[in-house]
């Protein structure tokens, strides 16, 4: 995946660490706040506990139902969908697909490592699971694209439009962009007139 120089700022009050000999090789114990919906419904706070080969397990006051549905947002992980599969005495711990699972573990890995200082850090880039797009361009004509991947702030994109410096794109989400990198083999990289929310930034995006 492609990774671009983009400033990513660690967010007070997340805390990551590997589990202990006794966990499991997957687990990883890391602590942000967030909120969760219950079945679409209603909107609590909850915190998270740690990423482990079961699931998500999270910290709430209120504890749903095995196999309710499950979307939780975190402003530094960005969106988690998910069910309950087990219900224990900190709260419950919610099954995600395989995607969301590779894509928290490497945010959280992402967040959890040092570096020397904020400008050599980039925002995380991920891999939507649907890339296929169109944008148009500022003259109003419309290209197939293929989003390769992207950040809350950015995207690298592949299409057969012709682009250049400072062109102006918008996506059919209403997603606007501007050309800010020209990558070669038809590829761009764009930069977003706004960052992503953290509930939109997830694997099933579409921008």
């Amino acid at each position: 995946m492609a990774h671009s120089p983009l400033a990513f700022v660690i967010p007070e009050g997340f805390d990551a660490s590997a589990g202990t000999e006794q966990e499991t090789e997957t687990e990883i114990d890391f602590r942000t706040p967030g909120t969760y919906s219950v079945n679409g419904r209603y909107s609590l706070l909850c915190s998270t506990i740690g990423l482990s080969s079961q699931g998500l397990a999270l910290s709430v006051v209120i504890k749903p139902k095995i196999g309710d549905r499950i979307d939780a947002v975190f402003e530094t992980i960005g969106c988690v969908p998910g069910r309950v599969s087990e219900i224990n005495e900190f709260g419950f711990i919610m099954n995600i697909d395989v995607d969301t699972h590779n894509s928290l573990r490497k945010q959280i890995e992402f967040l959890a490592t040092p570096r020397p200082d904020d400008a050599n850090r980039r925002h995380l880039r991920i891999v939507p699971r649907n890339p296929e797009t169109m944008i148009t361009v500022a003259d109003k004509r419309c290209f197939s694209a293929y989003v390769v991947d992207f950040s809350i702030s950015g995207a690298c994109i592949e299409t057969d439009a012709f682009l250049s410096f400072h062109d102006e794109i918008a996506f059919p989400c209403s997603t606007k962009a501007t050309v800010v990198r020209m990558l070669g083999n038809r590829r761009f990289g764009v930069e977003f007139d706004r960052q992503l929310a953290p509930h939109e930034f997830a694997t099933t995006t579409r921008l």
